[in-house]
């Protein structure tokens, strides 16, 4: 059976059930454009797990959708599935075998993509609109966190409509980003809140941050590296005693090989603004390659 089952919805040859694509000059570096991009802002993108087979990119927008597509070595995209919310797609995540997607959107709910049947469930409820959505994998228990605008972060067993833990915010969460054993939660008012997830979760520490305005995005490293628009704060812990966090305009993901080569990779909608302020015509890949 195929990864995303037996049956397609993009019909063959050059058809796609997402539409045609336009061309226009809005890509002056000759980036390679994704095919079939949403109708509206790109809300979060995130590339498939190294334990999955091939590589894939996923994209939530604010058309209330999350788009899938198969990454070829030559950059080239295709097309492979999509799910719909009733509101704006402002994060996803993959599960650590690949199976599985997780999706958070401004409808107050976070559901489940299987890839393999196709199916989207909903497996979490907030009061307000659901920002991040990470999913744990713990020695002890597996769980989705998320984190939302009713200023509380909590963490769901998929198999139940009620969460395992919940955990209050002194604001409304902004962003996240998990490496386990810790997670980083960025709140409004420049917040910085750490927390411990051996056993089970627990708040380890809050720093303010020391950016004079508030951060779109910032990613929890191994090893800090010199990157520009970027502030670093230590935080280390028993079992990561590198791991810091770093604030910043855009997330930059590292992969251990993508085309023979080593490097970064970078998906965005080709614009050199903030994130947050994405107003795309289209959707990029980018490939940054690090020197040796």
């Amino acid at each position: 059976m195929s990864l995303f089952g037996t049956t397609s919805g993009f019909g063959t040859g050059g058809t796609s059930m997402f539409g045609s694509t336009t061309t226009d000059n809005h890509n002056p570096m000759k980036d390679i454009e994704v095919t079939s991009s949403p109708d509206d802002s790109i809300g979060c993108l995130s590339f498939s797990p190294p334990t999955l087979p091939g590589n894939f990119l996923i994209a939530g927008s604010w058309a209330n959708d999350v788009r899938c597509w198969e990454v070829q070595d030559s950059g080239q995209t295709i097309p492979k599935a999509q799910q719909m919310h009733t509101g704006p797609v402002l994060d996803v995540c993959w599960s650590d075998d690949g199976s599985k997607v997780f999706t958070a959107s401004c409808d107050k709910t976070a559901k489940m993509w299987d890839l393999n049947s196709n199916q989207a469930i909903q497996i979490a409820q907030h009061d307000a609109p659901v920002k991040t959505i990470h999913w744990i994998k713990a020695p002890n228990y597996s769980c989705v966190m998320t984190g939302s605008w009713d200023k509380t972060l909590k963490f769901w067993d998929t198999r139940s409509s009620n969460p395992m833990m919940v955990l209050q915010l002194p604001e409304r969460c902004y962003c996240a980003d998990m490496i386990y054993p810790m997670a980083v939660v960025a709140t409004a008012e420049r917040g910085l809140i750490v927390y411990q997830l051996e056993n089970q979760p627990s708040e380890f520490r809050r720093i303010e941050s020391p950016l004079k305005h508030q951060a779109p995005a910032h990613s929890l490293l191994r090893n800090a590296a010199c990157l520009p628009r970027v502030t670093v704060q230590m935080c280390s812990c028993k079992s990561y005693p590198s791991c810091v966090v770093a604030a910043c305009v855009r997330a930059l993901d590292p992969v251990p090989s993508w085309g023979g080569r080593q490097g970064h990779r970078l998906a965005s909608c080709g614009s050199s603004c903030p994130l947050s302020t994405y107003r795309p015509l289209s959707l990029f890949v980018n490939f940054f390659y690090s020197q040796k």
